[in-house]
């Protein structure tokens, strides 16, 4: 089974507490496997759970009933999927896995005890969330306004920060393990487009393509061309204000080194530990 990754992320982002590091660890400790292509959750299902990907490549689309689709997101290991539907009855998308995976599966009580136990692990799950609407909005403009090659030059882009952030991209190299019908779905165009696109960013020796396994050989170039910004995965945590502080009598607490007083004297009360 696949480590936690989402307990690394979350802890990459401040100096995790003992208890904190324990509670996020036991909130992922179980995970289920779920073979390639297989059903996660449909939509319009109860909206019960959360879920953590532990390993794997997992899809969140929406459906017509003539069968065409749409992939929404593309869901890599620590991501965490279905906290929009936390405030709804029933899910919004489907869930299903692109490649094997082990997903860990949260009931909402369960979810509602972590956050209510641990305000700071919580509050960092929300800024790791959200950081993914940015994300949406980039993909979205390219959806509606970039040609072929420009949407697959910035999937391609998004992809590899992501992948590397969480050392599952050696260099500029990466593997791919979608198909061109999933990368058609996601990016909006037909399979005969995407086909055609990636054999025109190798003949322009953007990429090179072997197998699964694809090689940026120009980022800048493709950078420029998708007037791409590069993500910045650091997290500004300062504006937290007391989430910032852990009471060293709280559930995920312990104490840290002393704080100084603005005088240079010892400061009682809490342990300031980011």
């Amino acid at each position: 089974m696949a480590s936690p990754l989402l307990q690394t992320v979350l802890a990459s982002m401040v100096e995790f507490s003992g208890g904190e590091n324990t509670a996020t660890h036991d909130l992922q400790s179980a995970a289920e496997t779920y073979p390639a292509r297989s059903e996660i959750r449909l939509a319009a299902r109860p909206s019960d759970e959360v879920f953590v990907v532990r390993s794997g490549w997992v899809l969140e689309s929406r459906a017509l009933s003539d069968g065409r689709r749409q992939i929404a997101r593309i869901h890599l290991p620590g991501d965490v999927i279905g906290c929009a539907d936390l405030s709804a009855p029933r899910a919004g998308t489907d869930l299903f896995a692109a490649t094997n995976a082990e997903v860990t599966v949260i009931s909402k009580p369960v979810f509602a005890t972590f956050m209510a136990d641990n305000p700071r692990a919580a509050a960092l799950l929300l800024l790791l969330v959200s950081r993914r609407q940015r994300e949406d909005a980039e993909w979205l403009c390219a959806i509606g306004c970039m040609n072929v090659a420009e949407r697959l030059q910035l999937l391609l882009l998004m992809l590899h920060e992501r992948l590397a952030v969480i050392g599952m991209a050696q260099s500029n190299t990466f593997d791919l393990p979608l198909s061109q019908s999933d990368i058609g779905e996601h990016a909006g165009m037909t399979n005969v487009s995407v086909s055609k696109g990636l054999q025109e960013l190798r003949n322009r020796k953007l990429i090179y393509m072997t197998g699964r396994k694809v090689t940026l050989l120009e980022i800048e170039q493709m950078r420029r061309n998708t007037e791409h910004v590069v993500a910045d995965y650091s997290f500004e945590t300062d504006w937290l204000g007391p989430l910032a502080i852990l009471e060293a009598s709280g559930p995920g607490a312990q104490r840290g080194p002393q704080a100084k007083a603005p005088d240079g004297g010892d400061e009682t009360g809490p342990s300031v530990i980011l």
